[in-house]
């Protein structure tokens, strides 16, 4: 009843807590342009993704689209410094794609638009 239903809340809030810091993370390293090798860019990009994947299980459907609305610009730019600049392409062809499917996902047509074309891009 309500016990469970607060601690359904805290968790969620808990999970999205980490998805923005991970997402934070993210953005202050693009805007300082601090660069890391790429298994280490992997392991960043996959640690944001697993808290993602998991605060969309935990919260779903408001906490995704919640989420998603935090994700999208700062793994965005992340994708777009590693395929333009570092020319890293095939992660951040895997960024976009997970950018693309989770737009959809939450209906976010400016997002559908702009990561289909990234993902043209190729790698």
């Amino acid at each position: 009843g309500d016990i469970a239903s607060r601690a359904q809340r805290r968790l969620r809030d808990e999970t999205l807590t980490v998805i923005e810091a991970l997402s934070d993370a993210v953005r202050n390293r693009v805007t300082e342009r601090r660069a890391l090798s790429p298994i280490d860019e992997w392991r960043e990009w996959t640690a944001l993704r697993m808290a993602y994947e998991r605060g969309v299980l935990l919260g779903g459907p408001e906490l995704r689209y919640l989420a998603f609305t935090k994700v999208h610009s700062d793994v965005c730019a992340l994708a777009v410094w590693l395929f333009n600049d570092r020319k890293e392409r095939p992660l951040a062809n895997a960024m976009f794609r997970f950018l693309l499917a989770e737009a959809t996902a939450v209906g976010d047509t400016e997002g559908i638009a702009l990561q289909s074309k990234n993902v043209a891009c190729g790698v």
